[in-house]
């Protein structure tokens, strides 16, 4: 995280055995207290001398697997302890870094953070300098109540059908009824902790999946093709990808190495294949399948077998010999011989399983207790490989299991699959981000959940109340706005007022959405350049929030709109910033000025602007260095540079992911500089931002844009209610017609053929490319009304990817494959294998492909169809009924609608194109014909052509 994100001081609270590794790596340690502080020893033994809790002895649970009433040690006993550890890490991390936001990240059975989501108080004076958001990370497959599965660690299987729904219910009330005394411990836990909201801790049921659902995200290690498609994940569930292999710095020290290593170089047609197997590195009893495996393979001449026994100096079982292709290390990383494995047998632990995924490894699982069972369940699942579900396989069913994963390649291709998919993640490094999309997330729900209730009253009101302000405090925003927000809404709607036939549901959206606005909105009109006279424009900031980036974005947005833009440097302070500003401006082409020798800062500004200023520009761009607020003669400097160019607007840009210093930041600048804007960068999922919405309404100063992203067009034009728009769903379709607007896309030759009833694989081929030029797909999705919600499973790089895949499988084509409608691959099959070969994919992927465009052409050929019956129809129609007419003939078309909902859906067809990437469909009522009007395609659209959003075009 601190490689990756802005998140530089972790803390880390585990086991005193743990704490030479978590030192060594860097980190601070912090001791767990009391029944909290468990090992190894104390977490695996049966003889375990604690003293169960009354009726809970190991006898009153002999129906429960082992792995939950070994829980109660880990989890329930321990919770209080494990709570009062997180507070003292809590006030540590307030002493030592009073100003950093803390984000506090729990491993999913890890109960400790869970009193703070239950109304458990911090110290008064804690509470005021933070209150921490909380993220669950799920190392093993997730344990969450789902109408689609049973019970974690039951027998029965994922089933969504509605006879298995069925069964699901059945087996979850019998679940309940068994864990009954668990729950009763965990309540009794909970209030012991601190917990005061009875209400919710009423509804805690033992291992329902409370201890992930109560928090503000879940990030849950994994890809998705791994995890069943269960139709009811909890909101702020986000699949993080696998932590990245790490390769060894120099190899393994076993003499057979080397043999390995060399096998690997050897021509694919004599290399032996490689059979990895470990048994775990907790319950390490070689018997069950490291020996059978070894025992089993050793008449293979073809194979070479790794034994990895898990324990640092253990040695095999007592035997005769070991086979002579049998290779034994007593401990080795599975990241360092993974690479060279073909398939990769275990007992089936969560971590084994991902690293198979991050090596691209099919497996072989022979395990049982604690979640090998899930994972093994989910490995058959999958295609991943095959699941013998049980410690000690029969021989027969485990030399079957390994001949099948060895030979039959379709669990290699979606090994390899997984891990492309895996590639594409950045893991725990995305659990900053989860944290925004949380935010509009619970206001909505708060709003959404008042406005469902039958009867609306002032209790419920409260309630709505307290979620959001709790929402906007932990996303940063300062407490005492978020209190003069909830007085504004409660003045707002004055039960004790309203007449009766008010709406009350319509009164508290408009209020809510109102004070959101104005949160943001301080009533200041932004500085706007004039054409025809030279507008100067000097940007200030911190140092790393993204001034020179911001600069050039800002340069090239006014160039874009007819602007004679350029760049000056004056940041003679850090070393490097020149070339920075230099190689932006190279790329973006706008001209620029800076100085290699001269090292006054106000100097080199005067010097630029005045050079620019004679040759006529029009938006000069002054970037200086970075600042602090402490740093007194820095702020000077800034002042010294300001008097030398006069600028006519000064910017400060504010790194939304600093939280509540943004607030003091900015009121310093704006005593030293008094800027008149503000521009928020890093906004792409990284930051919460809530404390640049207190900067903005300390400083009472708007923000501009917002920087959305790495690359030059990642530059947003902020308006207040656009942006509480996309927080809260409702989409920014200003926002998105501007931006498509911007990109000039070349859709003539598509929509001519649309016209025509024709839509080729060459099309197909170019929506998809316009498409990559749009920008992330979640940014889109974002300003489509009601899409974000629907982009929650799919993370941009993987949509990304697979869009590029498909641009690969296209270009694999021969012109008259491209300009085909995709029935040469019906009539000759092996087409579509010699793309596949040539574009690096796999055959189904091209199917799934020409699919894609058989069924845009259908619509094409329906929408031509229409189109030219519509134009016959016209030319006909005359007298004084024209009108009537022509209106009877849209309303027809309207009804006849199908499909993509017409031309509008067509440009392009984002609703099935968005499920194949890995999200959701169009919403329904998104009228995408007024949208394409506005991007300058209604002259291609004849009246009624459009519509609907997939859904025929009908009104609703």
């Amino acid at each position: 995280m601190p490689q990756h994100g802005r998140y530089t001081s972790n803390v880390v609270i585990s086991s005193e055995f743990f704490r030479p590794r978590i030192e060594a790596a860097g980190l601070h340690f912090l001791p767990l207290l009391g029944k909290a502080a468990l090992d190894d020893a104390t977490l695996f033994d049966r003889d375990n001398d604690a003293e169960p809790a009354e009726g809970l002895g190991f006898e009153d649970t002999a129906q429960l697997p082992q792995s939950i009433t070994d829980s109660r040690y880990q989890t329930l006993m321990s919770l209080p302890d494990a709570w009062s550890s997180v507070k003292e890490a809590l006030a540590t991390l307030a002493r030592r870094y009073p100003d950093e936001h803390v984000l506090l990240v729990s491993e999913a059975f890890f109960y400790g953070s869970m009193p703070l989501r239950y109304g458990a108080l911090l110290s008064a004076a804690l509470a005021a300098v933070l209150l921490p958001c909380t993220v669950c990370i799920s190392i093993t497959a997730p344990a969450l109540r789902s109408v689609d599965m049973p019970p974690f660690g039951s027998p029965g299987k994922f089933d969504p059908s509605a006879d298995g729904r069925k069964k699901n219910a059945s087996a979850w009330q019998d679940w309940l009824e068994r864990v009954t005394p668990l729950t009763d411990l965990l309540r009794q836990k909970l209030h012991e902790a601190g917990a005061t909201d009875r209400a919710k801790i009423d509804t805690v049921h033992f291992m329902d999946g409370a201890n992930y659902a109560c928090h503000s995200a879940i990030a849950q290690i994994g890809v998705p093709e791994f995890e069943y498609p269960r139709s009811d994940f909890p909101p702020g569930f986000h699949i993080v990808g696998v932590v990245r292999p790490v390769a060894p710095v120099e190899p393994p020290p076993f003499a057979w190495w080397p043999e390995l290593e060399a096998n690997r170089k050897t021509h694919p047609a004599t290399r032996k294949k490689v059979v990895v197997v470990a048994q775990g590195t907790v319950e390490t009893e070689a018997t069950e399948l490291i020996l059978p495996t070894l025992q089993l393979l050793g008449i293979c001449d073809n194979v070479l077998t790794v034994a990895i026994l898990g324990v640092r100096g253990a040695t095999m079982p007592p035997q005769d010999t070991l086979p002579s292709n049998a290779r034994v290390a007593d401990y080795l990383s599975y990241d360092a011989v993974l690479p060279f494995a073909d398939v990769w047998v275990h007992n089936g632990g969560y971590g084994a399983t991902m690293h198979g995924i991050a090596h691209g490894v099919p497996m072989v699982i022979a395990g049982s207790g604690q979640d090998k069972p899930e994972n093994g369940k989910r490995v058959q699942f999958s295609g991943l490989g095959i699941d013998l579900a049980c410690a000690r396989p029969p021989r027969d069913e485990l030399q079957k299991a390994i001949q099948a994963v060895l030979y039959e390649p379709k669990y290699m291709e979606t090994a390899k699959s997984m891990q492309r998919t895996a590639r594409t993640y950045l893991a725990v490094c995305l659990l900053p981000a989860m944290v925004l999309q949380d935010l509009g997330r619970r206001i909505n729900a708060a709003v959404s959940d008042l406005t469902r209730a039958p009867n609306i009253d002032e209790k419920a009101f409260d309630s709505m109340l307290k979620e959001i302000g709790n929402a906007l405090v932990e996303a940063d925003v300062n407490v005492k706005l978020v209190a003069q927000l909830r007085k504004s809404i409660k003045a707002a709607v004055n039960f004790k007022e309203l007449p009766p036939a008010v709406n009350k549901k319509r009164l508290i959206q408009k209020s809510v959405f109102d004070e959101l606005v104005s949160l943001v909105d301080p009533h200041a009109e932004p500085f706007k350049p004039k054409k025809g006279k030279s507008n100067v424009i000097m940007f200030v900031g911190l140092q790393g929030a993204g001034k020179t980036t911001s600069c050039t974005k800002l340069a090239r947005h006014y160039q874009s709109r007819g602007f004679r833009a350029c760049l000056v440097c004056a940041d003679t302070f850090r070393a490097g910033a020149f070339d920075q500003l230099k190689q932006n401006a190279t790329k973006a082409k706008i001209p620029y000025y800076g100085s290699l020798t001269e090292t006054d800062p106000a100097v080199v500004a005067r010097d630029g602007v005045d050079k620019f200023k004679k040759e006529k520009f029009e938006v000069i761009i002054v970037d200086t260095s970075g600042r602090h607020r402490q740093e007194a003669a820095l702020f000077q400097e800034m002042m010294d540079i300001q008097k030398a160019v006069r600028p006519d607007e000064t910017i400060m840009v504010l790194d939304a992911t600093i939280g509540q210093q943004a607030e003091a930041q900015a009121k310093a600048f704006k005593d030293a500089a008094d800027f008149g804007a503000i521009i928020i960068t890093k906004t792409d999922g990284h930051a919460k931002g809530g404390g640049a919405i207190s900067a903005v309404a300390a400083t009472r100063t708007p923000i501009v844009f917002l920087g959305t992203g790495e690359h030059m067009l990642d530059l947003e034009r902020f308006t207040p209610q656009q942006f509480v728009q996309k927080l809260l769903g409702m989409g920014d379709m200003a926002g998105l017609v501007e931006h498509v607007q911007s990109l000039k896309l070349d859709q003539k030759d598509t929509i001519k053929h649309i016209t025509e009833g024709i839509f080729t694989v060459r099309d197909l081929r170019d929506q998809l490319q316009n498409i990559m030029k749009m920008g992330p797909l979640s940014k889109m999705a974002g300003m489509i009304p009601g899409m974000s919600n629907l982009m929650s499973g799919m993370d941009d790089e993987e949509g990304s990817a697979k869009l590029k895949r498909m641009i690969y499988i296209c270009d694999s084509m021969t012109d008259r494959e491209l300009d085909s409608d995709g029935r040469l691959f019906l009539d000759q099959p092996s087409r579509m294998t010699r793309v596949a070969r040539g574009s690096g994919t796999f055959v189904r992927e091209v199917e799934d492909l020409l699919t894609q465009q058989r069924m845009m052409a259908g619509m094409a050929k329906k929408m031509g169809g229409n189109m030219k019956n519509m134009q016959r129809a016209q030319s006909a129609m005359a007298g004084p009924n024209k009108q009537q007419q022509l209106a009877a003939m849209q309303k027809r078309l309207q009804s006849m609608g199908g499909g993509g909902g017409g031309l509008g859906g067509m440009m392009p067809d984002m609703g099935s194109l968005m499920k194949m990437l890995g999200g959701g469909g169009m919403p329904e009522g998104l009228d995408m014909q007024s949208m394409m009007q506005q991007m300058g395609m209604g002259n291609m659209m004849p009246p009624g052509a459009g519509g609907g959003g997939g859904r025929g075009g009908r009104k609703r």
